[in-house]
């Protein structure tokens, strides 16, 4: 019996555990969501980079700000490196 106890209360912890892991990612998805159309509509122009220095994101208002179209934005972030 206290075995049958042990692995039922070891169950039951992994399905808590579970639940916290899934309401957390569903947060994190729904802030990464909130951050993501903040930057791409914000006024301002804006860029995020890597840590080794290249171009990872860059807002409209950033192409806006240069004259440069959306095509010419995604090739900086392909080639552009801040280092």
């Amino acid at each position: 019996q206290p075995v049958a106890a042990a692995v039922v209360a070891n169950r039951r912890s992994v399905y808590n555990l579970e639940q916290v892991v899934m309401e957390r990612t569903a947060a994190l998805r729904e802030s990464e969501t909130r951050f993501r159309m903040q930057m791409e509509q914000s006024p301002f122009s804006t860029q995020i980079y890597r840590p080794d220095g290249s171009l990872l994101f860059s807002n409209q208002a950033f192409c806006t700000l240069w004259g440069a179209s959306q095509a010419e934005a995604d090739y900086l972030i392909e080639h552009y490196n801040i280092l």
